[in-house]
């Protein structure tokens, strides 16, 4: 039997290679296929580079082809990932845009069975590591591919970044996987001590991937399609990734408002249909209790039922309930001990801050860096601060009457005389309107705005932090690199920064009101304000740029001038020092610098 198949296959290869319609050349290639994979395995290692010589043919079917071969042969061994690694590298590099489009749709696989056997494999050798370098080199290259002109090539490097967000993250209790990926690869799967695999360097690149896939959501430069596209990608992350919600959540509510403007008018309908329908699924996620305001006024503004809402919502269980009455009950008894202990620490917070409905501090600098938190989970499930909350947290104090009135007044002298008709076809009445929930979200909304356009107070503190952060690097290194120079030793001086909770509470604390004033990190630990001298001292590197001015050009202009005449009457001194050609290089370029003539 398997002597018959051989020469069934060496006769079906050989037909292949003859020039003719490209159409029965792909059905002997598949019948091929059919028979090393599915009927004979053991005939792979046989017949396998024979076949891989297809992959540079002329024909673009016979190609793609060639790359389902591969897909399935990775799948039935991923041992053969070694011996084709060459081939898909080629393949990604092809010049027909269709071969491309079928080999990122094929790395998704690939990709993911590497790790799973890599996570697996204990015995690594060079080939392995060259395999795993190239495996690297090609999804930098697909990642590259979002800001392709092509639109299918984007669509397609969108599910390929989607899947390298899944794998390179780990599974939560919440996690919804669908039954066909359960079996798929997870952080989780992978042990610390790997050889080649870091985990903490997948799980950065993970996130990192997955921001810049949020970013590309709300490109303003993006197609119908690439939006969909990116619009589902990120839904199905935040399903089976839950630590994500957050993100994505802000992510639809900054595109609700900031949709592309190359969208026509059908395509802006069809794409809030679609944000509307990602928005009840992500609804129905148990994850999703702490953003459940947020959704759902969302989805009212997107013309969805209150019918529709309640039914998505997600069921709490039992358990949930109890703990959810048992953290608020011990909040509450914690928050009166304090205040029978110390009543002026509420007294001095009250004067300090104004906290919004979403836990947003909007008091000063300070207040608006605190990290937005919603008031059942303030303590589990800490949301990420970012440009829109404070943005947001600072416009809800302005939302007064007057000022929504003035700005409606402003805003119709620039409306046209007739209403348009995608506009007429996208509005819904403004449900509760004047309510503290819907002024919230109506900042929220502005804030997006004024995110996206380069504007607003959280906008400018982000741009702030981004400049300072390597400001303070430089200036970390500098302190530690003269503490080196001095042998001050860092462990006698400076305390260490994985210091626990236990080991500060143990060092001599202040007296009276001072020991109730030491301020704490978003992370819950106590930092002890008696800090030495020598660590709050940084020395800042010096800059050249920050101590000089630039030159007007008149000025530069006035001072090439007086040094083309100082070098001009200096002739003798030069003849003498024996530089006399340097003086005229000189005067050359100092002449061609200046807009004057010196004939005279």
């Amino acid at each position: 039997m398997s002597e018959n198949i051989q020469e069934t296959i060496v006769e079906l290869i050989n037909q292949a290679s003859l020039y003719g319609k490209d159409s029965v050349r792909v059905q002997h290639l598949r019948h091929v296929q059919e028979l090393i994979l599915r009927k004979d395995p053991s005939l792979l290692d046989n017949f396998l580079e024979e076949v891989l010589g297809f992959q540079t043919d002329k024909s673009p079917e016979v190609r793609k082809t060639i790359i389902s071969f591969i897909e399935e042969a990775c799948q039935h061994d991923p041992e053969v990932i070694v011996k084709v690694i060459d081939s898909l590298r080629l393949l990604l590099y092809d010049d027909n845009v269709l071969v491309q489009k079928r080999l990122i749709v094929s790395m998704i696989t690939i990709y993911r069975l590497t790790l799973k056997w890599l996570s697996k494999s204990r015995l690594v050798d060079e080939n392995v590591r060259s395999m795993w370098e190239s495996m690297v080199n090609m999804k930098i290259h697909i990642i590259a591919m979002l800001d392709s002109d092509n639109d299918g090539l984007r669509t397609v490097a969108i599910k390929f970044i989607e899947m390298l967000a899944l794998v390179l993250s780990r599974r939560t209790q919440d996690s919804i996987v669908p039954a066909s990926n359960e079996q798929d690869f997870s952080l989780n799967l992978l042990q610390d001590d790997h050889r080649i695999l870091r985990r903490n360097k997948l799980e950065q690149e993970g996130k990192d991937v997955m921001e810049k896939l949020l970013e590309f959501t709300l490109s303003q430069h993006l197609s119908s399609v690439n939006l969909i596209a990116a619009m589902g990608a990120i839904a199905n992350i935040a399903r089976q990734r839950p630590d994500y919600m957050s993100r994505v959540v802000q992510t639809f509510e900054a595109l609700q408002v900031n949709l592309p403007p190359t969208l026509v008018d059908s395509q802006v309908s069809s794409v809030r249909k679609i944000i509307k329908l990602k928005l009840l699924s992500l609804l129905k996620h148990p994850a999703s209790f702490d953003f459940q305001p947020q959704i759902t006024t969302l989805l009212t503004d997107l013309g969805a039922t209150q019918a529709e809402v309640l039914k998505h919502l997600p069921k709490v269980p039992t358990e949930s309930k109890r703990k959810i009455t048992l953290s608020n009950s011990e909040i509450n008894t914690k928050k009166s001990k304090m205040t029978t202990d110390d009543p002026s620490i509420f007294d001095k917070d009250d004067s300090n801050s104004s906290i919004t409905g979403k836990g947003i501090s909007t008091g000063g600098v300070h207040g608006s860096m605190m990290s937005s938190t919603s008031t059942n989970s303030s303590s589990s499930h800490p949301q990420h601060q970012t440009a829109i909350d404070i943005t947001a947290a600072d416009l809800v104090g302005k939302l007064s009457i007057g000022n929504v009135v003035d700005l409606v007044l402003v805003s119709m002298l620039l409306l046209p005389e007739k209403m348009p008709a995608s506009f007429q076809a996208t509005y819904t009445p403004i449900a509760a309107a004047g309510t503290p929930a819907q002024i919230e979200h109506l900042a929220r909304l502005l804030g997006a705005q004024l995110t996206a356009a380069g504007h607003g107070k959280g906008y400018e503190l982000m741009k702030s932090q981004q400049q300072v952060k390597p400001k303070i690097e430089d200036d970390i290194e500098e302190g530690n690199s003269i503490a080196s120079i001095t042998g001050v030793g860092r462990d006698d001086s400076f305390p260490s920064s994985s210091m626990d909770i236990d080991s500060k509470s143990s060092l001599p604390s202040t007296s009276g009101n001072e020991s109730s004033e030491i301020p704490t990190t978003s992370a819950g630990i106590t930092t002890i304000s008696t800090i030495p001298s020598v660590q709050q001292k940084k020395m800042k590197p010096f800059k050249l740029a920050d101590a000089i001015k630039p030159i007007e050009y008149d000025e530069m202009q006035r001072m090439s001038t007086d040094s083309f005449y100082r070098i001009l009457h200096a002739e003798d001194v030069c003849e003498t020092a024996g530089v006399g050609h340097v003086r005229k290089k000189t005067m050359t370029s100092l002449v061609c610098l200046s807009e004057r003539s010196f004939r005279d």
